[in-house]
């Protein structure tokens, strides 16, 4: 998660008691929702890790690389 690394410190709190998944998580799809709609290849959707401030409960969502490159090509993702 080299370069996904998130802020020591909670941007909601100020904690500094967060955690963050070892492993990618699947977007979804298919029956449950895609939380990265257009980002998918073939058979898998993009993936993305998840942080958890212990202090307050924020949970924020990081994309991968794979699918942070493929945002810019999707139909599905405007730039703001």
């Amino acid at each position: 998660m080299s370069d996904l690394r998130p802020d020591p410190i909670c941007p909601n709190c100020g904690g500094k008691d967060l955690y963050v998944t070892v492993k990618t998580i699947p977007s979804g799809g298919g029956y449950s929702p895609d939380l990265l709609p257009g980002l998918r290849v073939w058979f898998g959707g993009g993936k993305f890790r998840a942080v958890v401030c212990t202090s307050c409960g924020l949970y924020r969502q990081f994309a991968d690389e794979d699918a942070r490159v493929r945002i810019k090509s999707s139909s599905k993702w405007t730039r703001l």
